[in-house]
């Protein structure tokens, strides 16, 4: 969804005052830009490679190769194998000891199903109970029908060849039902509960409108005991690490900087650049937006009339209020709020940002009066020092 065309979306002539040159200007930009993508075409066409399909399973990786876990003072090499291996799909994580030049297996730890994907995150840089031995978490953020779970092993891990993820010394599972895939990120973290040792987040996914947005859990590293829960932004993109909806055309921002929450000049200069076949995986290959619900892996003519047809403000509810507006004023874009007033000051949520008001400051411009009393006493624009305050926090948020 899209808000109206604005200044702010990068329309030039938005204030000459009539749709009818802005519609012209629009028909005739999307003729420039599609012959302009055609001779593009012609060019890469000859020279780019096929498009191969990625592949389905996440590879080995290596996870550290500079943390003692078997507590013989050796750097131990930790490899997460999510996928399995040979003919079984059940997740694997293999410890191989440092001492003696290294390569004799120490542990190796298997998750409990097919396609549990254990191992998909793991950490190990951490000392979770006080021994000054290395301990070892791990998600399996696809187990139990894609609930998830985390699993926390206590260091020294040595000569165990045959563990399951159910030897965990704690195995934690989402505080919520509404929540799936617990266990895509796990790490450690500073000490939250002031029981002088390190504490584990978790993140996990909640679905909104067809959206998966991150919910974090902290646990004290010790038991497993849940601390607190903190509502995250999207996944995978958004402004400062999260929190814009997903949007069609809007691929990047400023610079090649992050989306943005408009579809404007920097998508079209970015899916430019990206113009032919995209490499693989296809989540390179942000540009590749059509057909929707059948991307071809290619950057094409296709996907520029799509940003075109796209063009102006992100509105992911369809609320009338920007994307970017509501993320930068602290609102929640997933969800309609325009009639709701957060500040308690006469205007709602869709009027503060009409006039230019603070939506969680009831006297935005610091005059002494209130905003509603303000605009129902005729001022169309609520002109006011915490503007700086928006313009400060939308450069640092992008």
């Amino acid at each position: 969804m899209h808000a109206s065309i604005s200044q702010e979306a990068g329309w030039p002539f938005s204030n000459c005052g009539t749709a009818a040159i802005q519609q012209r200007f629009s028909s005739a930009l999307s003729l420039l830009l599609a012959i302009v993508a055609v001779i593009l075409l012609a060019d890469v066409a000859t020279v780019a490679a096929p498009f191969e399909e990625p592949p389905g399973e996440p590879e080995p990786y290596i996870v550290s190769e500079s943390d003692d876990l078997d507590g013989d003072g050796e750097n131990d090499t930790v490899t997460a194998s999510p996928s399995g291996e040979g003919s079984s799909d059940v997740g694997k994580i293999e410890i191989e000891s440092g001492a003696g030049g290294g390569g004799q297996t120490v542990a190796t730890i298997r998750g409990n199903e097919g396609g549990d994907r254990f191992g998909f995150s793991v950490t190990v840089a951490c000392d979770l109970n006080g021994d000054s031995v290395k301990d070892l978490i791990s998600g399996a953020p696809r187990e139990f029908d894609g609930a998830g779970r985390a699993y926390i092993f206590f260091g020294p891990i040595v000569d165990e060849e045959n563990l399951t993820a159910d030897d965990a010394d704690i195995i934690l599972q989402s505080p919520d039902a509404d929540t799936h895939h617990f266990g895509e990120r796990v790490e450690c973290i500073p000490d939250i509960n002031a029981d002088g040792l390190e504490d584990v987040i978790v993140d996990a996914l909640h679905t909104v409108n067809g959206a998966d947005f991150v919910r974090s859990y902290i646990f004290a590293g010790i038991d497993g005991e849940h601390l607190d829960t903190l509502q995250g932004g999207l996944k995978d993109g958004g402004i400062a690490g999260g929190g814009l909806p997903p949007c069609l055309g809007d691929i990047t921002g400023p610079v090649g900087g992050q989306r943005d929450g408009r579809v404007n000049v920097d998508d079209l200069l970015g899916l430019i650049n990206t113009w032919g076949n995209c490499p693989t995986p296809p989540t390179a290959c942000p540009a590749d937006i059509a057909p929707q619900g059948a991307l071809d892996g290619l950057v094409n003519v296709d996907d520029l009339l799509a940003v075109i047809n796209a063009w102006g403000d992100c509105d992911f509810d369809n609320d009338g209020m920007p994307d970017w507006w509501e993320v930068l004023w602290d609102l929640d874009p997933s969800v309609a709020n325009a009639n709701l007033d957060a500040d308690g000051d006469g205007l709602s949520n869709f009027q503060e940002f009409q006039t230019g008001g603070d939506p969680n400051e009831p006297d935005s411009d610091g005059d002494g009066v209130i905003d509603g009393a303000e605009v129902l006493g005729g001022a169309i624009q609520l002109t006011r020092p915490t503007m700086a305050l928006a313009q400060t926090r939308q450069t640092s948020s992008m």
